[in-house]
């Protein structure tokens, strides 16, 4: 054992194999990822392990799906508050006129869902009708009558 040692120590040789070794299976996985050989042994590698949990018990392949909630409590109720966050907002801007929306009317323009106008009265307000029209001036548009100065 000893002789083993000091003629590692000696001989350098192992290490370039073995990092020339662990380069060219690195290039090997990176490459064979994505291929049919690939997914087709990851496919009967996984109903092995399947077979060896149900067959003899083997429990610890079964892992529990919530346990990154426990080992990372931060993280999850982050999550939960950001899932919490984006729900509130896509149930109150389900109506795009500007009347439900005041705040966002100056960030974006708002169009009619139904002719897809600017100048609708239903892009203003949902419960006004839409008149499919682009003309300036109509009753209940928040574009009022335009002066125009040539």
């Amino acid at each position: 054992m000893w002789d083993t040692i000091q003629s590692m120590s000696t001989d350098r040789l192992w290490i370039w194999t073995a990092l020339a070794g662990s380069i060219f299976g690195a290039l090997f996985i990176a490459w064979i990822t994505d291929t049919k050989i690939a997914l087709w042994t990851y496919g009967k590698w996984s109903t092995l392990l399947n077979y060896l949990v149900n067959k003899c018990g083997w429990t610890w392949f079964k892992a529990d799906p919530d346990a990154w909630k426990k080992l990372n409590p931060n993280l999850y109720n982050k999550i939960v508050d950001l899932e919490r966050r984006v729900k509130s907002l896509e149930t109150t801007d389900k109506c795009h006129c500007i009347t439900c929306n005041p705040a966002t009317s100056g960030m974006r323009m708002t169009l009619c869902p139904t002719c897809g106008n600017k100048r609708c009265p239903h892009a203003t307000d949902h419960k006004l009708d839409c008149t499919n029209s682009n003309e300036t001036g109509q009753d209940g548009s928040v574009y009022g009558k335009q002066n125009i100065r040539g």
